[in-house]
């Protein structure tokens, strides 16, 4: 929950400060960094309690580890 809160509170700063400017080495690590953390999370999130199979939680854990 902390990820969606610090998102929250910095989304002003980002836009100012990535939004209009040119694409650069630095701002794609920082959106890949910022919104693939994200998508991860709100799957995490959205997987609570679904009882999961081993096979779905395998293949997510292996997601993860290709990304990393």
């Amino acid at each position: 929950m902390f990820l969606f809160y610090d998102h929250a509170l910095t989304f002003d700063r980002e836009v100012e400060m990535f939004w209009g400017a040119p694409i650069t080495g630095a701002s794609v690590l920082f959106f890949a960094n910022r919104y693939i953390t994200l998508i991860f999370n709100v799957i995490d999130v959205a997987s609570i309690g679904k009882g999961l199979s081993t096979e779905v939680c395998a293949l997510n854990s292996l997601t993860l580890s290709a990304v990393i």
